[in-house]
Order: C-alpha cells, then structure tokens, then sequence
C-alpha cells in the first residue's frame, strides 16, 4: 500500500470518463419468485475507466514546440504514466486517485455516535455492602455487562464496605446501578454490589454525503504540512456547533479529538472509514469541510500503450487501432485496523 498519487492531470486524457459504483447482494428467489436479499457491501466498491487520446514520449512543449524544462518536467507523458503502472507491479499496489469532480466536502454536517459501553470510571457501594472485608481487598466486576474491572476496598464501616477504588477499569461496560461483585481476595462475604459509571465515549465517523441520501466512509484524507491531521490554517476543517476543533497530534493541547482508523466497530455502528474520537462531548452539530482521495488499484495486470506517430501514443484514443485501451481502475480499501 502507497500514498503515491496517480498523475491524473497529464496532457492527452479524454473528458469521457466511465464511473461505476458496485456493491455485493445476495438474492435468494423462492419458486414463486419472492425474494430474499442480504447486503454484503455497506460501501460500494468504484471502477473508473481513464482514456488517453495522445501520450507524449519526448519533452517538446506540444503546444509551442520548445524545449520543456527537465527540471520541472523530467520526464514525458508516456514515461509518466508507463513507469507510474510499473512500480505500482500492476494490480499489486494500491495508490491514491483525485477523481476531480468528487474529492471535497464543503460545510457538511458529520454524525455523532456515542459508545456507551466503556470502561468503569467510578464505582460507589450499592444496596448491599457485604461484611466481614477488610482495606485492600478486591472484587471483580462481573455485572454491568462489561469485564475485567477490578475494584479495591478503600474504606469500611464496620467490617462493611464504605468506599472503592478502581484497580482496573475494564471495558465493555454501561452505567449500571447494584452490578453484581465477585470477592478475589480478602474473607468478605454478603454479595456486595456496586454503582458504577461507564463514561461514554463520543465519535465522529469522516463520510461523504451523496445527493442528501447515501454516506459513504472515506478512508483518505491528504496529509497537509507533514502532519495526519485536521488542523489550523488547514483547508481541512471540523466545526462543533460553529467553533473550529483541532486534532491533538497537529496542535498539542488542543484536547478535542483524535484521527484514528479505518475502521470502527461500537454497539449500534460500524464504519470502514477514518473517525474523530472525541476526547469529550462536542455540542452539536459537528460539520467539516476537507479534501479526500480515492484509496485504488489498476483493474489489470496488463495495460497497452500503443504507438501511432512518432513520439506519440495512445490508449484507446482515436488513433487506437490494436490496443485494448483503457486504463482500469477499482477501490482498494484499506482493511480496518
């Protein structure tokens, strides 16, 4: 996987671009043709198919005939391209594609999800407090849904438990009043219980809107001035309820969010895509505005370029007459992390 950027902008391409969206459904029919349908594809996979009518194959300006500079132009239009599909080894390499009449999202209102299944941040005695226990002793955490949560006696009243302090917070768990206790350590007994709170955890998934009816997960915005972010002056921009956010990597002690993904899975919501993670409860709405990419590869392991005057070539053009033309293209997302 490469963050190279396919030359989209070379002298010679055709307006006329073919763009397909393609999901994956399952459909069952009964003998009397009612159907079962199963979505397999919660984003469609992209194929683009790129003509050129004209490669260049030496550095003459095509318009002016003079020399072109090596130093801002090295190398042809041909070489470009050819050598840009050589070190992508075919199908082998996924890269980047501007497509661009769909690469930027202006002002546009994000989600917001909560997970509110986390893990334990503070715990009190519930109805029961147990006796015979004793400072240090720990109990686990067994309701509330969640696992792994520790608790220690702080304090006691008696032999009762007063108070608790959290060893291991666990995860998985929702805020639930009189959570059963399991006893680890210590001669306590009784079934004590325990109110815990499981602070909930804010996201924001990084999706394009389509005509107002269909988000799509995007899995590529630019990096702008070396960093991975969404920060200030940058043209990527996260609004909450008007204010601009920043992410914490670009602009240490912002404490607002951080970039993470591909991929997030909660209870209710699953994404493919890049997310904020809220370091906090953002007020609504959340909007941004940021350029994205297209994470491809080339449909085939073969492409013909095709010669048919001298310094010039073709790929399916009009003067295409043995090339299969065409340059393929189709999305190649990342796997979520």
């Amino acid at each position: 996987m490469s963050n190279a950027i396919y030359p989209a902008t070379l002298k010679g391409i055709m307006p006329s671009v073919v763009k397909t969206p393609e999901f994956a459904t399952i459909v069952q029919a009964s003998p009397s043709k009612v159907e079962t349908r199963i979505a397999q594809a919660q984003n469609p996979i992209w194929h683009w198919s790129l003509t050129y009518d004209f490669l260049f194959n030496d550095l003459t300006d095509p318009v002016g005939g003079a020399q072109r500079n090596p130093s801002v132009l090295p190398y042809s239009e041909l070489e470009t391209l050819m050598g840009f599909y050589l070190a992508r080894q075919g199908r082998f390499d996924s890269f980047l594609f501007d497509d661009p009449e769909d690469d930027t999202v202006t002002n546009q209102p994000l989600q917001l999800v909560v997970d509110n299944s986390q893990p334990v941040s503070a715990a009190t005695i519930g109805s029961s407090a147990g006796t015979g226990f004793a400072v240090g002793d720990q109990l686990a955490v067994v309701g509330g849904g969640g696992a792994g949560a520790v608790l220690q006696v702080a304090t006691l009243s008696g032999s009762a438990i007063a108070t608790f302090s959290i060893v291991s917070a666990g995860s998985g768990y929702t805020t639930t009043s009189n959570a059963a206790l399991q006893v680890l350590t210590g001669s306590g007994s009784g079934a004590p219980t325990a109110n815990i709170t499981a602070t909930p955890i804010y996201y924001t998934p990084l999706q394009r809107n389509m005509g107002g009816q269909f988000n799509e997960d995007l899995d590529y915005i630019p990096l702008l001035g070396g960093s991975s972010t969404l920060g200030p002056g940058d043209a990527n921009q996260i609004f909450a309820n008007g204010v601009q956010k920043y992410n914490e990597y670009y602009y240490p002690g912002s404490n607002d969010f951080t970039l993470s993904g591909p991929g997030l899975a909660i209870p209710g919501y699953a994404f493919a895509g890049l997310y904020l993670r809220w370091h906090y409860a953002p007020a609504p709405p959340i909007t941004g505005t940021f350029k994205f990419y297209f994470r491809v590869r080339f449909e085939d392991d073969k492409t013909d370029f095709e010669k048919f005057l001298f310094h010039l070539w073709t790929i399916g053009g009009g003067e295409s007459n043995r090339g299969s033309g065409l340059v393929k293209l189709v999305s190649a997302r990342t796997a979520s992390l």
